[in-house]
Protein backbone atom coordinates (compact mmCIF):
# COMPACT_ATOMS: atom_id res chain seq x y z
CA UNK A 1 0.00 0.00 0.00
CA UNK A 2 1.34 3.38 -0.75
CA UNK A 3 1.95 5.71 1.90
CA UNK A 4 0.37 8.71 1.96
CA UNK A 5 0.92 12.75 3.53
CA UNK A 6 -2.08 14.41 3.67
CA UNK A 7 -1.51 18.48 4.22
CA UNK A 8 -4.49 19.87 5.56
CA UNK A 9 -4.39 23.40 3.51
CA UNK A 10 -6.20 26.87 4.85
CA UNK A 11 -7.76 29.23 2.62
CA UNK A 12 -8.12 33.39 3.52
CA UNK A 13 -10.49 35.48 1.27
CA UNK A 14 -10.28 32.88 -1.62
CA UNK A 15 -6.51 32.35 -1.54
CA UNK A 16 -4.35 29.54 -0.02
CA UNK A 17 -2.29 30.74 2.70
CA UNK A 18 1.16 31.00 2.05
CA UNK A 19 2.02 28.48 5.59
CA UNK A 20 -0.07 25.59 3.53
CA UNK A 21 2.47 25.73 0.89
CA UNK A 22 5.22 25.72 3.72
CA UNK A 23 3.82 22.61 4.49
CA UNK A 24 3.61 20.90 1.48
CA UNK A 25 7.72 21.96 1.51
CA UNK A 26 7.92 19.74 4.66
CA UNK A 27 5.65 16.76 3.34
CA UNK A 28 7.65 16.82 0.20
CA UNK A 29 11.03 16.38 2.33
CA UNK A 30 9.31 13.58 4.24
CA UNK A 31 7.92 12.01 1.29
CA UNK A 32 11.81 11.86 -0.46
CA UNK A 33 12.32 9.60 2.56
CA UNK A 34 9.31 7.06 2.37
CA UNK A 35 8.68 7.13 -1.13
CA UNK A 36 4.90 7.64 -0.98
CA UNK A 37 2.50 10.60 -1.98
CA UNK A 38 1.76 13.72 -1.13
CA UNK A 39 -2.26 14.62 -0.88
CA UNK A 40 -3.52 18.14 0.08
CA UNK A 41 -6.94 18.60 0.80
CA UNK A 42 -8.33 22.17 1.16
CA UNK A 43 -12.09 23.20 2.22
CA UNK A 44 -13.66 26.43 0.71
CA UNK A 45 -16.49 27.96 -0.33
CA UNK A 46 -15.46 29.10 -4.04
CA UNK A 47 -13.80 27.24 -6.22
CA UNK A 48 -10.54 28.66 -7.53
CA UNK A 49 -8.59 26.57 -9.81
CA UNK A 50 -5.73 28.47 -10.39
CA UNK A 51 -4.89 28.29 -6.51
CA UNK A 52 -5.32 24.67 -7.07
CA UNK A 53 -2.38 24.40 -10.18
CA UNK A 54 -0.70 26.38 -7.10
CA UNK A 55 -0.88 23.85 -4.69
CA UNK A 56 0.43 21.18 -7.28
CA UNK A 57 3.14 23.07 -8.08
CA UNK A 58 4.27 23.93 -4.58
CA UNK A 59 4.49 20.14 -3.76
CA UNK A 60 1.40 18.45 -3.76
CA UNK A 61 0.80 14.97 -5.85
CA UNK A 62 -2.79 15.27 -5.64
CA UNK A 63 -5.37 17.89 -4.88
CA UNK A 64 -8.83 17.34 -3.32
CA UNK A 65 -10.97 20.65 -2.65
CA UNK A 66 -14.22 20.45 -0.87
CA UNK A 67 -16.48 22.97 -1.44
CA UNK A 68 -19.04 23.37 1.13
CA UNK A 69 -20.83 26.63 2.82
CA UNK A 70 -19.43 25.71 6.07
CA UNK A 71 -15.64 27.07 5.55
CA UNK A 72 -16.76 30.64 6.05
CA UNK A 73 -18.50 30.25 9.38
CA UNK A 74 -14.97 30.40 10.88
CA UNK A 75 -16.08 26.92 13.16
CA UNK A 76 -13.41 24.94 13.33
CA UNK A 77 -15.74 21.93 14.51
CA UNK A 78 -18.32 22.07 11.81
CA UNK A 79 -15.08 22.31 9.03
CA UNK A 80 -13.50 19.32 10.80
CA UNK A 81 -16.71 17.53 10.10
CA UNK A 82 -17.03 18.50 6.63
CA UNK A 83 -13.00 17.07 6.12
CA UNK A 84 -13.51 13.97 8.10
CA UNK A 85 -15.13 11.94 5.10
CA UNK A 86 -12.57 12.56 2.33
CA UNK A 87 -9.97 12.07 5.31
CA UNK A 88 -11.14 8.82 6.53
CA UNK A 89 -11.44 7.42 2.25
CA UNK A 90 -7.70 8.96 1.49
CA UNK A 91 -6.19 6.75 4.74
CA UNK A 92 -3.55 9.00 5.04
CA UNK A 93 -0.63 7.87 7.09
CA UNK A 94 0.77 11.44 7.88
CA UNK A 95 -2.01 14.41 8.31
CA UNK A 96 0.46 17.66 8.57
CA UNK A 97 -1.06 21.52 9.07
CA UNK A 98 0.34 24.98 9.87
CA UNK A 99 0.15 25.83 13.77
CA UNK A 100 -1.65 29.21 12.52
CA UNK A 101 -5.20 30.41 14.73
CA UNK A 102 -6.87 28.24 12.28
CA UNK A 103 -4.53 25.22 12.34
CA UNK A 104 -4.58 25.03 15.96
CA UNK A 105 -8.49 24.84 16.48
CA UNK A 106 -9.17 22.72 13.48
CA UNK A 107 -6.10 19.75 14.14
CA UNK A 108 -7.04 19.01 17.72
CA UNK A 109 -10.82 18.40 16.73
CA UNK A 110 -9.61 16.36 13.87
CA UNK A 111 -7.51 14.38 16.12
CA UNK A 112 -9.98 13.48 18.71
CA UNK A 113 -12.48 12.44 15.80
CA UNK A 114 -9.68 10.00 14.38
CA UNK A 115 -8.62 8.66 17.58
CA UNK A 116 -5.48 9.33 17.08
CA UNK A 117 -2.52 11.44 18.97
CA UNK A 118 -1.21 15.25 17.57
CA UNK A 119 1.73 17.15 18.29
CA UNK A 120 1.78 20.80 17.88
CA UNK A 121 3.65 23.59 17.12
CA UNK A 122 6.60 21.34 15.59
CA UNK A 123 9.62 23.11 14.78
CA UNK A 124 11.09 20.23 13.03
CA UNK A 125 10.05 16.83 11.45
CA UNK A 126 11.99 13.77 10.43
CA UNK A 127 11.25 10.22 9.84
CA UNK A 128 12.63 7.53 11.70
CA UNK A 129 15.27 5.55 9.59
CA UNK A 130 14.32 2.27 11.49
CA UNK A 131 10.36 2.15 11.76
CA UNK A 132 9.93 4.83 9.20
CA UNK A 133 7.87 6.56 11.52
CA UNK A 134 7.26 10.17 11.95
CA UNK A 135 10.14 11.67 14.76
CA UNK A 136 8.32 15.18 15.74
CA UNK A 137 10.37 17.91 17.85
CA UNK A 138 9.04 20.84 19.54
CA UNK A 139 9.98 23.49 22.12
CA UNK A 140 8.76 22.25 25.88
CA UNK A 141 9.02 23.64 29.54
CA UNK A 142 8.42 26.96 28.40
CA UNK A 143 11.41 26.57 25.27
CA UNK A 144 13.83 25.36 27.36
CA UNK A 145 14.16 22.42 25.54
CA UNK A 146 13.19 20.70 22.48
CA UNK A 147 11.09 16.97 22.96
CA UNK A 148 11.35 14.59 20.47
CA UNK A 149 8.14 12.67 20.26
CA UNK A 150 6.48 9.58 18.00
CA UNK A 151 2.98 8.93 17.55
CA UNK A 152 1.90 5.11 18.33
CA UNK A 153 -1.42 5.69 16.97
CA UNK A 154 -2.41 6.01 12.75
CA UNK A 155 -2.76 8.73 11.24
CA UNK A 156 0.35 10.25 12.60
CA UNK A 157 -0.73 14.05 13.24
CA UNK A 158 0.89 17.02 13.65
CA UNK A 159 1.32 20.69 13.15
CA UNK A 160 4.33 22.72 12.59
CA UNK A 161 5.00 26.49 13.24
CA UNK A 162 4.86 28.71 10.31
CA UNK A 163 8.02 30.67 8.72
CA UNK A 164 10.58 28.29 9.26
CA UNK A 165 10.36 26.47 5.74
CA UNK A 166 10.03 28.96 2.86
CA UNK A 167 7.67 27.39 0.35
CA UNK A 168 9.45 26.12 -2.56
CA UNK A 169 7.75 26.67 -6.07
CA UNK A 170 8.65 24.42 -9.05
CA UNK A 171 6.09 25.38 -11.80
CA UNK A 172 6.47 22.18 -14.17
CA UNK A 173 5.52 20.18 -11.32
CA UNK A 174 2.02 17.84 -12.67
CA UNK A 175 -0.91 16.85 -10.48
CA UNK A 176 -4.08 16.05 -10.27
CA UNK A 177 -7.21 17.74 -8.79
CA UNK A 178 -10.56 16.32 -7.44
CA UNK A 179 -13.49 18.34 -6.32
CA UNK A 180 -15.30 17.20 -3.61
CA UNK A 181 -19.41 18.49 -3.76
CA UNK A 182 -21.15 16.10 -2.22
CA UNK A 183 -20.57 16.15 1.11
CA UNK A 184 -24.00 16.74 2.90
CA UNK A 185 -22.87 17.64 6.61
CA UNK A 186 -25.96 18.02 8.74
CA UNK A 187 -24.67 21.54 10.31
CA UNK A 188 -27.94 23.16 11.17
CA UNK A 189 -28.80 21.94 14.55
CA UNK A 190 -24.89 22.13 15.40
CA UNK A 191 -23.65 24.76 18.83
CA UNK A 192 -22.65 27.36 19.09
CA UNK A 193 -24.83 28.69 16.51
CA UNK A 194 -22.87 31.46 13.66
CA UNK A 195 -23.62 35.02 13.80
CA UNK A 196 -21.07 37.16 11.97
CA UNK A 197 -17.30 36.99 11.34
CA UNK A 198 -15.36 40.13 10.96
CA UNK A 199 -11.95 40.25 9.44
CA UNK A 200 -9.68 41.94 11.99
CA UNK A 201 -6.14 42.01 10.04
CA UNK A 202 -6.69 42.74 6.54
CA UNK A 203 -4.74 42.05 3.36
CA UNK A 204 -3.50 45.50 2.83
CA UNK A 205 -1.99 45.34 6.33
CA UNK A 206 1.53 44.36 6.70
CA UNK A 207 1.85 40.50 7.47
CA UNK A 208 4.47 39.73 10.38
CA UNK A 209 5.87 36.53 8.95
CA UNK A 210 6.07 38.07 5.78
CA UNK A 211 7.83 41.65 6.69
CA UNK A 212 11.15 41.89 6.54
CA UNK A 213 10.92 44.38 9.11
CA UNK A 214 8.86 43.93 12.30
CA UNK A 215 8.45 46.49 15.33
CA UNK A 216 7.10 45.24 18.27
CA UNK A 217 5.84 46.52 21.53
CA UNK A 218 5.63 44.88 24.75
CA UNK A 219 4.45 45.54 28.43
CA UNK A 220 6.59 48.79 28.27
CA UNK A 221 4.41 50.49 25.81
CA UNK A 222 1.77 50.91 28.32
CA UNK A 223 -0.84 53.19 26.57
CA UNK A 224 -3.03 53.31 23.70
CA UNK A 225 -0.68 56.91 23.17
CA UNK A 226 2.30 55.56 23.32
CA UNK A 227 1.55 52.13 20.59
CA UNK A 228 0.03 54.99 18.45
CA UNK A 229 3.59 56.40 18.47
CA UNK A 230 5.36 52.96 17.75
CA UNK A 231 2.79 52.21 14.80
CA UNK A 232 3.93 55.54 13.32
CA UNK A 233 7.88 54.25 13.49
CA UNK A 234 6.42 50.90 11.77
CA UNK A 235 4.68 52.83 9.31
CA UNK A 236 7.68 54.80 8.43
CA UNK A 237 9.82 51.96 8.23
CA UNK A 238 7.63 49.92 5.82
CA UNK A 239 7.43 47.21 9.17
CA UNK A 240 5.03 44.83 10.19
CA UNK A 241 3.20 45.73 13.83
CA UNK A 242 4.10 42.92 16.22
CA UNK A 243 3.58 42.36 19.90
CA UNK A 244 4.38 40.40 22.87
CA UNK A 245 1.81 38.10 24.85
CA UNK A 246 1.23 41.21 27.33
CA UNK A 247 0.31 43.39 25.01
CA UNK A 248 -2.26 40.98 23.34
CA UNK A 249 -3.75 40.84 27.00
CA UNK A 250 -3.83 43.99 28.46
CA UNK A 251 -6.38 44.40 25.13
CA UNK A 252 -3.79 46.98 23.43
CA UNK A 253 -2.75 44.52 20.29
CA UNK A 254 -4.98 41.65 18.45
CA UNK A 255 -3.99 37.97 18.83
CA UNK A 256 -2.70 37.98 15.00
CA UNK A 257 -0.03 40.59 16.23
CA UNK A 258 1.54 38.19 18.77
CA UNK A 259 4.68 37.10 18.11
CA UNK A 260 6.31 34.16 20.16
CA UNK A 261 5.48 30.52 21.90
CA UNK A 262 2.03 31.45 21.60
CA UNK A 263 1.84 33.77 18.73
CA UNK A 264 3.66 33.88 15.44
CA UNK A 265 7.41 33.32 14.67
CA UNK A 266 9.09 35.58 12.60
CA UNK A 267 12.70 36.10 11.04
CA UNK A 268 12.95 39.57 9.19
CA UNK A 269 15.90 41.34 8.70
CA UNK A 270 15.26 43.48 11.15
CA UNK A 271 13.51 42.86 14.35
CA UNK A 272 12.57 45.93 16.54
CA UNK A 273 11.78 44.87 20.95
CA UNK A 274 10.33 47.94 22.29
CA UNK A 275 9.72 47.49 25.72
CA UNK A 276 9.74 43.95 25.42
CA UNK A 277 11.92 41.89 28.30
CA UNK A 278 12.59 38.97 26.47
CA UNK A 279 10.71 35.86 28.34
CA UNK A 280 11.57 32.20 26.76
CA UNK A 281 8.12 32.30 25.15
CA UNK A 282 8.90 35.62 23.30
CA UNK A 283 12.53 34.96 22.35
CA UNK A 284 10.82 31.61 20.81
CA UNK A 285 9.18 33.37 18.40
CA UNK A 286 11.97 35.76 16.93
CA UNK A 287 15.36 34.85 17.87
CA UNK A 288 15.90 34.05 14.29
CA UNK A 289 16.17 37.61 13.12
CA UNK A 290 19.58 38.43 11.09
CA UNK A 291 19.18 41.76 13.14
CA UNK A 292 17.56 42.78 16.55
CA UNK A 293 17.62 46.27 18.13
CA UNK A 294 16.38 46.56 21.34
CA UNK A 295 15.08 49.25 23.47
CA UNK A 296 14.64 48.78 26.92
CA UNK A 297 14.58 50.72 30.47
CA UNK A 298 16.20 48.15 32.13
CA UNK A 299 19.98 47.67 31.47
CA UNK A 300 19.39 44.06 32.81
CA UNK A 301 16.58 42.89 30.57
CA UNK A 302 17.28 39.50 28.44
CA UNK A 303 16.30 40.96 25.49
CA UNK A 304 19.92 42.36 25.20
CA UNK A 305 21.65 38.77 25.65
CA UNK A 306 20.59 38.10 21.98
CA UNK A 307 20.13 41.82 20.70
CA UNK A 308 22.56 42.79 18.16
CA UNK A 309 22.20 46.93 19.22
CA UNK A 310 20.72 48.03 22.64
CA UNK A 311 19.50 51.10 23.50
CA UNK A 312 18.94 51.93 27.53
CA UNK A 313 16.17 54.48 28.48
CA UNK A 314 12.27 55.71 27.64
CA UNK A 315 10.88 53.94 25.05
CA UNK A 316 8.73 57.06 24.09
CA UNK A 317 11.78 59.07 24.14
CA UNK A 318 13.68 56.93 21.91
CA UNK A 319 11.07 56.49 19.46
CA UNK A 320 10.50 59.80 18.98
CA UNK A 321 13.97 60.86 18.51
CA UNK A 322 14.09 57.71 15.68
CA UNK A 323 11.34 59.53 14.01
CA UNK A 324 12.68 62.90 13.91
CA UNK A 325 15.68 61.56 12.31
CA UNK A 326 14.19 60.45 10.16
CA UNK A 327 12.17 62.73 8.85
CA UNK A 328 15.15 65.32 8.49
CA UNK A 329 16.52 62.68 6.77
CA UNK A 330 13.94 62.70 4.41
CA UNK A 331 12.92 66.16 4.05
CA UNK A 332 16.92 66.64 3.39
CA UNK A 333 17.61 68.78 0.19
CA UNK A 334 19.06 66.95 -2.70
Amino acid sequence: MERKILVLGETFQGKIETASFEMLRVAQDLNQKIGGEVLFLLGTTQLNTEELERAIHYGADRVYCVVHEVFGMLLPHLSAKVFLPPIKDLKPEIILGAATSWGRTILPYLAAKLHTGLTADCTSLDIDSEDGKLVQVRPAIGGNILATIKTRTLPQMASVRPNLFPPRLDTSRRGKIEIIQDINQDTENEEPEFLESEIVIHRDQKELTASKVVVSGGAGIKNKSNLELLSKLAEKLNAALGASRKLVERGLANYPQQVGLSGKTVNPTLYLAVGISGAIQHLAGMQGSQWIVAINRDPEAPIFQIADLGLVGDAREIITSILEVIDEETHEPT
